[in-house]
C-alpha cells in the first residue's frame, strides 16, 4: 500500500471515529435533557409564581421553620439541598425561580429537572386585576411550553397567607384564574414552538384543558398543620 493510499485511509478512520463521537455525545445530552441520564434526574421542586406571591418566604419556611425572615426581591434564582424543617427525614432540592416577567422566558430550562412544580399566588391580592393578570400569564406561559408537555410535571397552585380573614379560597383562586386564562387563551399570538391552550369557544378548566395535573391548596408559613398540604405535595411519590 502506497504513502498516499495509508493517508486517505487514515483520514477516513478519523472522519468515521468523528462522526461517532458527535453522534454519541449528541444522545448522551439528550439523555440529560429528558432527565433519563446522569445529571438530568428530575427530582428538584421549582418555586414558581409572580413578584410578592410569596415564594421566598415559603423558600425560608421549608429549609428554617417559622421564622420571621425580610425578604426582597431577587433577579437570579437559589437552589439548595437540604432536609425538610418539618419532615427532617426528608431530603429536597428546592429552587426558588425569580418572580420577575424578564425572567420568565428563562424558567423552561429547569422543567427537565424538575419533579414539581409549585406555583404561589398571595391569597389576600388574588382578586386585584392586576395581580390575578400576571398570575394568569406566567401560567400561561408555563402551559403552552413544550417542555412542560413532554415532561408532565404535576404543578401545584399554592395560595399564600391562608389563615388571614381577607383570604380567598383555592376554589376561588382557581375560578378566577380559569377566568382570566380563557381571556388569555384568546388574546395571546402564540410562536411556532408554543403549544394552543384550552378548547375552541370553551371557558378554560384546570381539571380539562391544563397540560399538567393541577391541584390548588391554601397554607401559612405560621404553623405545621397550615403547611401540611404543600408537605403531602412535595413528599408524593
Amino acid at each position: 500500500m502506497s504513502k498516499d493510499e495509508e493517508e486517505r485511509n487514515l483520514y477516513v478512520v478519523y472522519v468515521v471515529a468523528g462522526a461517532v463521537l458527535v453522534l454519541l455525545l449528541a444522545f448522551i445530552i439528550k439523555l440529560a435533557a429528558s432527565g433519563s441520564g446522569p445529571g438530568g434526574k428530575r427530582d428538584v421542586i421549582l418555586l414558581l409564581g409572580p413578584c410578592g406571591g410569596g415564594k421566598t418566604a415559603l423558600f425560608h419556611r421549608l429549609r428554617d421553620g417559622p421564622t420571621k425572615v425580610d425578604t426582597v426581591t431577587s433577579m437570579k434564582e437559589t437552589l439548595e439541598t437540604f432536609p425538610l424543617f418539618d419532615e427532617d427525614a426528608a431530603t429536597v432540592s428546592v429552587l426558588d425561580f425569580p418572580g420577575h416577567e424578564r425572567l420568565r422566558s428563562q424558567v423552561s430550562q429547569f422543567y427537565p429537572i424538575a419533579k414539581k412544580l409549585v406555583f404561589v399566588v398571595d391569597a389576600t391580592t388574588i382578586g386585584d386585576a392586576a395581580q390575578v393578570r400576571k398570575a394568569a400569564e406566567f401560567l400561561y406561559d408555563i402551559f403552552v411550553h413544550p417542555k412542560l408537555h413532554d415532561n408532565g410535571i404535576p404543578l401545584l397552585v399554592a395560595c399564600s397567607k391562608a389563615d388571614m380573614s381577607s383570604a380567598a379560597t383555592p376554589a376561588n383562586i382557581q375560578t378566577i384564574l380559569e377566568a382570566e386564562l380563557t381571556r388569555a387563551s384568546l388574546e395571546t399570538h402564540d410562536d411556532d414552538e408554543s403549544i394552543p391552550l384550552g378548547r375552541e369557544n370553551v371557558p378554560f378548566a384546570f381539571d380539562v384543558d391544563a397540560p399538567c395535573e393541577v391541584v390548588f391548596e391554601g397554607y401559612s408559613i405560621h404553623s405545621a398543620d397550615a403547611i401540611a398540604p404543600l408537605l403531602d405535595f412535595i413528599l408524593q411519590e
